[in-house]
């Protein structure tokens, strides 16, 4: 079996239903008691129980209700040696470019 990845924001830890990094006092989504978390949208019935986890099930609409995240489970891998600058601080605090 392929490894997995733990399902959560991969920009500020956020999981399904819990705040992520800086709880409730750094909460986007307007309710500072709960927060929907880390969630997948994807508008599918064949969603595997690994959805998200492995490259081999992808979830294309992942989103973060805690910091407003959206993007691909599990991020694309890429090399972050390339990078420069902003980019590379960027990268170390779990930003990935978004699809073109």
């Amino acid at each position: 079996m392929e490894s997995t990845i733990d399902w959560k924001c991969p920009q500020c830890g956020a999981t399904a239903t819990k705040h992520g990094k800086g709880g409730k006092d750094e909460c986007l989504s307007g309710n500072s008691t709960s927060c929907s978390g880390f969630l997948c949208e994807c508008d599918c019935d064949d969603i595997g129980e690994y959805h998200g986890q492995v490259e081999s099930d992808i979830c294309e609409e992942a989103r973060c209700y805690h910091c407003e995240w959206v993007g691909r489970m599990p991020p694309k891998k890429s090399n972050s040696s390339k990078l420069k600058g902003w980019q590379k601080k960027a990268w170390e605090a779990g930003w990935r470019p978004t699809d073109s």
